[in-house]
């Protein structure tokens, strides 16, 4: 993230860009090797000089790699360094809406909810933009395998959240399973008593009781309860 100072900008408003994971080790090597008082970009201290300047040796360098093909009508060079705006322009247009982009490239009047979204939120919507952004393959092969490996991880985990749930349900319902089997056959026991004295087994509150444990208790004890009532 870098914070333009007023006096930096055209319309002498300050604001804040980001640069993608694949130019950030660039700027920060180039101001590593630059005092406070430097330019980072540039050592001419008037703007349209500098802006000039830095067209003239984009296009030497365009040239050198056979980049240096030209437009019949103007004569100006087909890839320039405003390629590179209309490039990112297009690409937030299409994610984030028009007004987003317009913002970005430092228009005034667009989108004005923006300013008011936290660094957190803008920080987010460039993340969404930012591959989009790389220039080179690797870069991109190396986002999306960090995309990848975060899921992944967050897939590990619910798995691991899962099983614990699993080994949890799995204890509830053994010990469910124990203390129902241990009740019924207490209620086995004292059914068979009771049948020995010709006493009533039964009543409603005793048949409902059944009713609510009998999933839980095991074969034989259901068995033997139903031979007793």
């Amino acid at each position: 993230m870098i914070t333009i100072p007023a006096k930096a900008t055209k319309l002498k408003r300050e604001r804040t860009v980001f640069t993608s994971k694949e130019v950030t080790p660039y700027i920060s090597k180039a101001i590593k090797s630059r005092s406070d008082n430097d330019l980072i970009w540039s050592k001419n201290e008037i703007a349209k000089n500098a802006v000039s300047n830095a067209g003239g040796v984009f296009s030497n360098y365009c040239e050198k790699v056979g980049l240096d093909e030209k437009f019949e009508t103007t004569g100006s060079h087909k890839v320039n360094l405003y390629c590179f705006r209309a490039y990112f322009f297009t690409k937030a247009a299409r994610l984030h809406g028009e007004e987003y982009a317009h913002k970005l490239i430092g228009h005034t009047g667009y989108l004005p909810q923006y300013d008011r979204k936290s660094l957190e939120e803008k920080l987010e919507m460039y993340e969404e933009l930012e591959p989009e952004l790389f220039v080179f393959d690797m870069t991109k092969k190396d986002e999306k395998i960090k995309q990848l490996t975060q899921a992944n991880t967050e897939i590990d985990k619910l798995r691991k959240d899962l099983d614990k749930v699993k080994r949890w349900a799995q204890t509830e319902t053994q010990e469910r399973l124990f203390l129902a089997d241990m009740v019924g056959k207490q209620i086995e026991f004292h059914l068979g008593q009771g049948a020995q004295k010709n006493k009533v087994k039964s009543t409603s509150d005793f048949q409902e009781y059944l009713k609510m444990i009998n999933p839980y208790i095991s074969n034989k004890t259901r068995k033997n309860i139903k031979n007793f009532i």
